[in-house]
């Protein structure tokens, strides 16, 4: 699987991880307030940083960034106060700091 993904362009292997950023999203939008899926938005980002390069992993950390409070947003939990800036901003640090490690074995 692995050699697969070596042998994929790399737009091709960035629009899969925006697709895998799509699909976490709709998993958080559909469980609800209650559970938090922040983590899995790991998925994408490793996802592109490996196959990829680590400015491909930031920019895959901003778009995760950015879905996570647009399904807030639809949730009906907009994000109003500075701690849930504040939130945010430690989530996006862990993605940054995971993107750091390029290859992870």
């Amino acid at each position: 699987m692995i050699d697969y993904f070596n042998r994929l362009s790399i737009p091709y292997l960035i629009a899969i991880g925006i697709v895998l950023n799509l699909i976490v999203g709709m998993f958080d939008y559909f469980t609800g307030s209650q559970i938090g899926l922040s983590l899995f938005y790991l998925l994408p980002i490793c996802f592109v940083t490996w196959f990829v390069n680590k400015k491909s992993g930031y920019i895959m950390s901003s778009i995760a960034i950015v879905t996570i409070p647009f399904v807030l947003h639809l949730k009906g939990i907009p994000i109003k106060a500075i701690a849930g800036v504040w939130n945010l901003s430690l989530v996006f640090g862990f993605f940054v700091i995971v993107t750091q490690i390029e290859r992870f074995f």
